[in-house]
C-alpha cells in the first residue's frame, strides 16, 4: 500500500486529490493537510511514501516548501498545479530544487478526464514509491566525466537496422518526469558551436513550456526558445515543442519547418514524443539522432522505434542516472536503443553522434 500525504491550502484541492488517490487500488490518504509548515509536522508521525504538493501553498513560494519538506524527510514530492494562475516560473523552480513532477489538475475536468486524471496520478505514485530522492541527486549530478562518454551499445537487432554511423542532421530529445532539471544538465554542457539543430519535446501542463524555454536559455549555450508554427530549424536553435500542440517537420525548398498545431482537449502525454520522432524520421530519415530521458511509460517508445526504423540514432538515459527509467526501458524493449548513457555523459555522447558526419 502506498501512502500518500496530501498538502494544499484549498479544501477543494485537498478533496480533489484525496478522492482521486483514494479511489486508487494500492493507494491510501495518510492526511491531508493546509500548510507546509503541518505538513513537516506530519512527516515523520505519519511516514508518508509520497507527497502531494499544490503549488498554491498560500504565502510561501513552492520551491522553499519542497525545500523545507525533503530537509525532514527525502521522499518524492509530486507537484499540483490547480489554477490558472499557477507562475510557471516557480513550478520549475522546485522541480530544480527536488521536486519530481508536476500534474495539471483542470479546475473543471470535462467527461472521461478524470478518470484519465486519476490513473495518471495513480501510476506516478506507485513508481515513485520507495525512491531515495537524495541518493538520486547525487548519481545525476557527480561521478562522471562529460569529456569521457562512456555508452553501453544494446541489443537493436529486433528492428532489423543497422546502428548508424553517418552522423546526424537534427537531434530530437523526450522526456518526461524529472525531465526539466536533467534537461538543464544536459543543455548546459552542448557547445555554442553545436551544428546541428535540437528539438525536445517535455511534457508539462500547458502553459509552462514557454518558462521552461527561458529557464534553459538561461544555463544553455545555445539560443533556446518555444517552438513557434513556421519556424524554421536551424544550428544552434534549440526549439521546445509546446504543450497542449503538436509538432510536423515539413521540407519546404531547402529548409526543413515545423507546424505546430494546437490539439484539443486534455492530452496525457503533451507534446507527444512519438509524434514529434515519427515526423522528423520522416524527414530527415538517417539524419536523425533521437535521445530519451527520464520519464515514465506511455510515450517515446514506438518515435525511437520509428527513429531505427528510418536508419537513424537513439540513446537513452540510462536507469543508474535516470529518476524514472520507464520510458527508456520500454524503448529498450522495442529493440529500439541503440546506446545508453548516464545523465552526466549524454552531451558528449550526442557531440559525438552528431560530429561523426561532419
Amino acid at each position: 500500500m502506498v501512502r500518500v500525504l496530501v498538502v494544499s491550502a484549498s479544501p477543494l484541492v485537498r478533496t480533489s486529490l484525496g478522492h482521486l488517490v483514494s479511489s486508487r487500488d494500492g493507494l491510501v490518504v495518510l492526511g491531508s493537510v493546509s500548510t507546509t509548515d503541518r505538513a513537516v509536522g506530519k512527516l515523520d508521525e505519519l511516514e508518508p511514501d509520497v507527497v502531494l504538493l499544490d503549488v498554491d501553498t498560500g504565502s510561501e513560494d513552492p520551491a522553499s516548501a519542497v525545500e523545507r519538506l525533503l530537509a525532514v524527510r527525502r521522499i518524492p514530492i509530486v507537484l499540483v498545479s490547480s489554477g490558472a494562475d499557477a507562475a510557471p516560473e516557480a513550478v520549475l523552480a522546485a522541480l530544480g530544487r527536488g521536486a519530481v513532477d508536476v500534474l495539471d489538475l483542470p479546475a473543471s475536468p470535462v467527461m472521461g478526464t478524470a478518470e484519465t486524471l486519476g490513473e495518471e496520478l495513480a501510476s506516478k505514485i506507485r513508481l515513485l514509491e520507495g525512491i531515495d530522492v537524495g541518493a538520486l541527486r547525487r548519481r545525476r549530478t557527480g561521478g562522471a566525466s562529460p569529456a569521457d562518454p562512456v555508452a553501453t551499445p544494446l541489443d537493436a537487432v529486433s528492428v532489423g537496422v543497422p546502428m548508424g554511423v553517418g552522423g546526424a542532421d537534427v537531434v530530437v530529445i523526450g522526456a518526461s518526469t524529472g525531465g526539466p532539471p536533467a534537461l538543464e544538465t544536459l543543455l548546459a554542457e552542448l557547445p555554442p558551436s553545436f551544428s546541428v539543430p535540437v528539438l525536445v519535446c517535455q511534457h508539462v501542463p500547458r502553459g509552462f513550456t514557454a518558462a521552461l524555454a527561458e529557464r534553459l536559455d538561461r544555463v544553455s549555450p545555445l539560443d533556446v526558445r518555444q517552438a513557434t508554427d513556421g519556424e524554421r530549424l536551424r544550428s544552434g536553435l534549440v526549439s521546445l515543442v509546446p504543450s497542449g500542440a503538436s509538432a510536423h517537420l515539413e521540407r519546404r525548398g531547402r529548409g526543413v519547418h515545423l507546424r505546430v498545431e494546437d490539439t484539443e482537449g486534455w492530452e496525457p502525454y503533451s507534446p507527444s514524443i512519438d509524434a514529434t520522432m515519427r515526423s522528423a524520421a520522416s524527414v530527415y530519415g538517417s539524419g536523425v539522432l533521437a535521445v530519451l530521458l527520464t520519464g515514465m511509460s506511455g510515450d517515446g517508445a514506438q518515435g525511437m522505434l520509428a527513429v531505427r526504423r528510418a536508419g537513424g540514432h537513439t540513446i537513452c538515459e540510462s536507469e543508474n542516472s535516470a529518476r524514472i527509467h520507464g520510458m527508456c526501458k520500454d524503448a529498450a524493449g522495442l529493440g529500439a536503443v541503440a546506446e545508453e548513457t548516464d545523465l552526466p555523459r549524454m552531451a558528449s555522447l550526442i557531440m559525438l553522434r552528431v560530429g561523426a558526419r561532419t
